[in-house]
């Protein structure tokens, strides 16, 4: 009986073995059978929403650029803006608000009087959300007035959008211009 029971530890020892090496093996072989890693990030892929949301935004920084010399036309203004889109730039401790259509008079009226004669605004940097209709850019972006030389200044537009007839238009901006006090994040410090 001792024997017969030594013989069966046995067996059972080297069943265990078995199947130990058996799945052992059949791991490496998953291991092997897989894809290697990458070794490079690949870039995530975007959206037609968000070229669409893309689109939009350049086209709206675009309706305000004016050459040196040249007269500001506004003629697609109304192609890229809400009929009610509404300008807000937040100035020490509280919030000037008007329509977009008030501000592009006065923008008109800076470059009549000849304060203004050149304005380039542009995007740097971004981060958008959206859902269904409704998007909200981050909008960081800096400005030349009256030279190409150097930028008079940097800030942060911050940008609703709505899709309306199949298009994404600006709702409103809310813009806060850099400071001392708020200064854009570090990796767009070579853009001054």
């Amino acid at each position: 009986m001792i024997t017969r029971l030594k013989f069966n530890n046995s067996i059972a020892f080297i069943a265990l073995i078995c199947l130990s090496l058996s799945m052992l093996l059949s791991g490496c072989q998953n291991e092997v059978s897989k894809e290697p890693e990458k070794l490079t990030e690949e870039e995530p892929e975007i959206s037609q929403t968000e070229l669409d949301i893309d689109k939009a935004i350049e086209e709206g920084y675009k309706v305000w650029f004016v050459k040196n010399g040249d007269t500001p036309d506004f003629s697609k203004y109304d192609d890229y803006n809400t009929s009610t889109a509404m300008f807000q730039e937040y100035e020490t401790d509280s919030i000037v608000v008007a329509t977009l259509s008030d501000q592009v008079e006065g923008f008109k009226g800076a470059f009549e009087a000849g304060h203004l004669t050149s304005f380039d605004e542009r995007e740097i940097g971004s981060e958008t959300t959206y859902f269904g209709n409704v998007a909200h850019r981050i909008s960081y972006h800096t400005y030349r007035t009256n030279s190409t030389d150097s930028i008079t200044g940097r800030g942060v537009n911050s940008i609703q959008l709505v899709k309306i007839n199949g298009k994404w238009k600006i709702q409103s901006i809310l813009r806060q211009v850099e400071s001392n006090n708020y200064r854009l994040p570090a990796k767009y410090d070579s853009l001054r």
